[in-house]
C-alpha cells in the first residue's frame, strides 16, 4: 500500500492526465485500488465516526483517483465493470466526508455507460 502523499499525488495525476491513467489500467493498479477499499471491513457506523484523518485521506485518494479514471478514459469502464466496481464503492454513500467523490465516480460511471449504450445503438 502506498503512503497518503503518493496516494494524493496519484489522485493529482489520474485529474491532469490520459496517459496516466491509461498505465494505471493497463498495470492493473486499479484493480489494487479497488482491492484496498475492500481488504478491510469499512463498517457504515466506523467510517461516519471514528475514522482518522489518515484514513480519510486514503479513502478520498481512492474514490477520487477512480473517478478520475473513469472520467478520463473510456475502456477503463469495461475494466471497472468486470471488477463490480460500483459495488465496491457503494458502502461510501453515506459516509458524511465522502458523498461528493462518490456521487462523482458514479455519475461518471453512469455518463460513460449511457455514452456507450447511445454509441452502439447509432450502429
Amino acid at each position: 500500500m502506498l503512503p497518503i502523499c503518493r496516494l494524493q499525488a496519484v489522485w493529482n495525476l489520474t485529474d491532469k492526465s490520459d496517459e496516466f491513467c491509461e498505465r494505471i489500467i493497463a498495470t492493473d493498479f486499479h484493480k489494487d485500488m479497488l482491492e484496498n477499499l475492500t481488504w478491510r471491513t469499512w463498517s457504515e457506523d466506523k467510517l461516519n465516526n471514528s475514522l482518522s484523518e489518515s484514513k480519510k485521506k486514503f479513502l478520498e485518494a481512492h474514490i477520487g483517483a477512480l473517478h478520475n479514471i473513469v472520467r478520463r478514459i473510456e475502456s477503463a469502464l469495461g475494466a471497472f465493470r468486470q471488477l463490480k466496481a460500483a459495488d465496491t464503492v457503494q458502502k461510501f454513500r453515506k459516509v458524511s466526508h465522502f458523498p461528493v467523490l462518490y456521487f462523482s465516480l458514479l455519475f461518471s460511471y453512469i455518463r460513460r455507460c449511457l455514452i456507450i449504450c447511445f454509441v452502439e445503438a447509432r450502429k
